[in-house]
Parts: structure tokens; sequence; C-alpha cells
């Protein structure tokens, strides 16, 4: 586990690296509103790429080898673009019928959204598919790649237009980097996957893995729902500067931490599923021993931000983002809990436990729904706003890692005793 881990966060550490260098030349070339459109983008793409193939992504890791394997993959690809179809209608049916409702910021989002959809969901296929095949110096490279076209992409035309859009073409120009990187690797694609699957194998693999749009696609759903809230709510509540400058601390801060968490995260999937399907005898021991060591290693970074956040947002992305560096000082708890949770957080869905894992992704969009409804009513500031959604997403994430770490001892308690598979 430890060399594979390595792998991914190498390509995932260079990437931020990329990232990171480049958002002080970003912050000068484009405005808070600039971000805060970006930001707006992100976070009303985010719950879609969670239904952009229904959840059949996950097939792609349980499926056989040979015809199960070509028709899922075939079936998340269809999936997709018919979603991205479906998009385009809902967004040009917005634009012509309520136009005057429409912010500019707005209805740029909506233009770029169904691009988004496809170029990113085609995306999160492919990275399950690497996953599968253990591919992870290709996924180590494809986040590389996505990271260095997104920049180089997002400077050039900052450059020489700095257009309030740019960040977002940038990020989908990126994406598609990151595709043509995996379409490059031979030992992640083979002909069989593009013989063409019958629809009645297309339906055999809808049947057998169908709790997964019908449980996991719903639970996943409200789960980014209430993740990305803050976010949009910024946008609505306030106005697109504020958007902006919280966007330059989840794109400074939490989008590096949440890139490592799922770096990390992906290795455990492969590994816990391993573990599980040998019996689960280790599958504790692996789940707490890796909480404990994402705890230890976000921990220093963690304070520093919440000591240094103000005065280093400053100076390293110029005076007018001093609020940012206010909110990255809130931020700083979350930090470290959101890369302890997001490193575990598929535990509870490889477990098969999906009604637990929506029943926790309802309290959690209940809870951040409540703190919003608390902002807007006592019209509070957004600053208090931040710490709404980091106290009520931290005590939600602590909920997680307790019913994890249960329902991994129950699993344990309910497996019959047998001999781990034998190597061959």
């Amino acid at each position: 586990m430890l060399k594979n881990m390595l792998t991914v966060l190498r390509g995932t550490v260079a990437a931020q690296v990329i990232g990171f260098v480049a958002l002080p030349l970003l912050s000068r070339l484009y405005t808070p509103e600039a971000f805060g459109m970006f930001q707006l983008f992100q976070s009303s793409l985010a719950p879609l790429l969670v239904v952009a193939a229904m959840r059949f992504e996950i097939a792609l890791l349980r499926a056989t080898d040979g015809p199960e394997l070509a028709a899922s993959l075939q079936l998340c690809l269809l999936i997709n673009l018919l979603l991205a179809l479906a998009v385009t209608l809902a967004c040009g049916a917005v634009s012509w019928l309520v136009p005057e409702s429409l912010t500019v910021t707005t209805k740029g989002v909506l233009w770029f959204m169904p691009v988004g959809v496809l170029v990113g969901g085609g995306l999160q296929t492919i990275g399950y598919l690497a996953l599968r095949k253990q591919a992870f110096a290709a996924g180590a490279a494809a986040k590389m790649a996505q990271a260095g076209g997104y920049v180089g992409s997002a400077v050039g035309i900052g450059t020489l237009a700095a257009a309030s859009g740019g960040l977002v073409i940038a990020d989908i120009l990126g994406r598609l980097a990151s595709i043509v990187t995996f379409a490059l690797n031979r030992t992640i694609f083979d002909r069989s996957l593009f013989a063409a699957s019958t629809r009645a194998e297309l339906l055999r693999v809808a049947r057998k893995f169908r709790e997964l749009p019908l449980v996991s696609a719903p639970g996943q759903l409200i789960n980014s729902a209430g993740g990305v809230m803050t976010s949009v709510l910024m946008y609505g509540a306030f106005d697109a500067a504020v958007s902006g400058h919280y966007g330059l601390v989840e794109r400074s801060l939490m989008l590096p931490v949440g890139m490592v968490a799922v770096a990390v995260s992906q290795v455990f999937t492969a590994d816990f599923s391993t573990s599980l399907r040998d019996g689960g005898s280790k599958a504790l021991t692996l789940y707490r021993g890796l909480v404990r060591r994402m705890f230890f290693l976000g921990l220093i970074p963690a304070c520093l931000v919440a000591l240094l956040a103000p005065t280093l947002f400053e100076v390293v992305f110029g005076t007018k983002w001093a609020e940012s560096g206010v909110f990255a000082q809130i931020m700083a708890p979350l930090m470290l809990v959101a890369l302890v949770t997001g490193s575990v957080n598929m535990a509870i869905t490889i477990l098969g436990w999906q009604k637990v894992q929506l029943g926790w992704e309802v309290s959690r969009l209940a809870l951040v729904s409540i703190a919003w409804l608390c902002v807007v009513k006592f019209d509070l500031s957004p600053g208090t706003a931040v710490a709404m959604h980091v106290a009520s997403s931290i005590a939600m994430s602590l909920v997680y890692l307790w019913l994890a770490d249960h329902m991994i001892r129950r699993h344990a308690t309910l497996q019959p005793k047998s001999e781990p598979r034998a190597t061959p």
C-alpha cells in the first residue's frame, strides 16, 4: 500500500505545486469576481459529476473481466453523454425563460456547464478504470497534466484578455489534458473494452449494480450538495467578490487537501476492497492506521495556517485578498479534519452499508442547511457564515469516522472465519 500511495501522492503533490505556485500570478491577473465565477462553476458542476454516470463508475472496480467490464465502461460513457445533453437543454431553457433574473456571471456558468459535465464525467470514469488496473503512475501523470493544462491556459487567457470566464475555460482544458494523458497509456485500455456491448449486456450490468444509481447516487448527490452549499450560498447571500475570496481559500488550501485525500483514498479503496475480499481480518487495522497517519500529517500545516494565514495571504496574493486570509484562518481546523475523513470516505460504501451512508449524508445536508438558515435569518457576516460552515462540517466528519469504525468492526463479526485467499 505504501508504495502505491507514494506513487499517487507524488503526482498529486506535483500537481498542487504547479497550481499553488501559479496562484499568486492568477490572483493578480484575475479579479475576485472572476474567482467567484469560477467558484460558482465548480460548485454547480460538482453535484452533476456525482451522477455523471449514475455511480456506475464504481462498478468498474467490481465487474468481472471481459464483457461485463466492457459493458460497465460503455454504460458509464453513454449515461455521461445523455446527461450532458439534458444539461444543455436545461441551461438553454433557463436562459430563455428567465433571462432578466440572471446575472452575467450566472449566464456564463450556465453555458459552460454542459461541456464541464461531458469532460468531467468522462475523466471521472476513466479514472476509475485506471484505478481498477492499478495504474497509479498513470493517474499521477494525469493529475500533473490537468494542473499544467489549467495553469498554462489560465495564464495565457489572463495575459491576453483577462476574461471573467478565463478560469472556467482553463479548468475544462486542464481536464481534457488529463483525459489525453490517460488515453496515451496502453496499460489502461485494450480493444476488448470497445467491442460494442449488446443491449442485453448493458441491462444485465445495470441490474447487477442497481444499488449504485438507486442508493449510492442519491446519497452522494446529497453529500455533494452539502459540500458545495457554502460555496454557492456565499455567492447568493453576499456577492461575487465575497464568493471569490472564499474561492481563493478553496483553491489554495482546501483543494490541495482534497486532492491529497482523494489520492490516498484511491489507494485505500483498492487495498480496503482487497482486504474485505480476503476475509476482512486486516480491514480495521488498515482503517485506523490510515486515520492516525493522516491526522499527524495534517496537524502542523493546519496549525501554521491558523497562526499565519492573514499575513501570508496579503503577502502572497496581494492586499486585495486580505479577506481571504481571514477566511483561511477560520477554516484551518477543517483542513485537518477534511484530510483525515477524505482519505477514508469510501469505507462505508465499500462495506455495502449504502443506507447508513445515505443517512449520514442527509444529516449532513440538514445540518449545513440549518446553519445557512441562521446566516440568512439573522443577517450574519461572511466570516460568521464560514465559521458555522466549519463547525457543522467538522461535527459531521467526526460522526462519519465513528460510523466507519463501527461498521468495520460489525462487518468483521458477521464474516465466517476463513483462510485468506492463496496467492497464485
